[in-house]
């Protein structure tokens, strides 16, 4: 239930009256970046990073939308500085 927690209080912070799909959306694109840097603070990447010379590692967090058939890019990290 931890992992859930800054989720659950960004979806409380989300003015009250908001359509649904707007907060879904909201609560989404804030998930797909928390996660994108938990993946940039992992072991692996930490090491490529700071692995002179090492092949260039990008992270990118993308989102599915159903209703149109289309991936959509939130986020974007290639390097720990950002």
């Amino acid at each position: 239930m931890r992992w859930l927690g800054p989720l659950i209080e960004l979806a409380k912070s989300i003015i009250p009256g908001s359509p649904p799909s707007e907060v879904q959306d909201r609560v989404t694109e804030a998930n797909i970046i928390q996660q994108v840097d938990n993946i940039c603070k992992s072991k692996p990447i930490e090491t490529a990073w700071a692995t002179p010379n090492a092949k260039k590692v990008t992270v990118h967090g993308w989102v599915y939308d159903l209703a149109k058939g289309r991936i959509r890019e939130i986020y974007v990290r290639d390097s720990p500085l950002q």
